[in-house]
């Protein structure tokens, strides 16, 4: 997993900026930005929406977190809950099955 301080390096660097120049635009220091990109630290939460704004990518994509395996986790999950919900089903319509046997024989 990708963590925020190596997309914040990866994409500084994509964008040939310094860790100087990028701690002029965010107004921290460039201990600040040098900690955020080796991971001792992390940016004040107010900025993460203007960081991935600077960045031209999303607070999602910032803090790492990849949709498409959210999705495939979703639909993983959403297949095991069909799955289960179409044994169920089988196993009470066995149920009627079974009572309607047992009806038809004691009547």
């Amino acid at each position: 997993m990708i963590n925020i301080g190596e997309i914040i390096a990866k994409t500084r660097k994509e964008k040939a900026l310094t860790q100087e120049q990028l701690s002029e635009v965010f107004g921290v220091s460039v201990a600040a930005v040098s900690k955020w990109e080796t991971g001792a630290a992390y940016p004040d939460i107010t900025l993460l929406p203007k960081i991935a704004e600077f960045f031209d990518i999303s607070v999602d994509r910032l803090l790492g977190y990849d949709m498409s395996k959210a999705e495939l986790n979703i639909d993983e999950r959403l297949k095991k809950r069909t799955i289960y919900y179409r044994i169920i089903s089988a196993k009470r319509r066995l149920r009627i099955w079974q009572t309607s046997l047992i009806n038809i024989r004691t009547t």
